[in-house]
């Protein structure tokens, strides 16, 4: 697998959404490409921020306290 099918296939593959002999080969290309295990991580952390945000729970009256 090269750099640019590995970008195309990362988020998947973080999402555990690949078949499982293309999880295979994206981690042993992050094992042995340290720039994109650098965007694997960046990117891993980007998505738990957006998972974070979806969990949080705002309360139903606050953004009538806003105005």
């Amino acid at each position: 697998m090269n750099c640019n099918t590995l970008h195309t296939k990362i988020i998947f593959f973080l999402e555990g959404e690949l078949p499982a002999w293309e999880m295979e080969e994206v981690k042993i290309h992050l094992e042995n490409c340290p720039g994109c295990a650098t965007s694997a991580d960046e990117m891993e952390k980007t998505l738990s921020v957006l998972q974070n945000d979806k969990l949080q729970n705002v309360n139903p009256f606050f953004y009538t306290r806003v105005k």
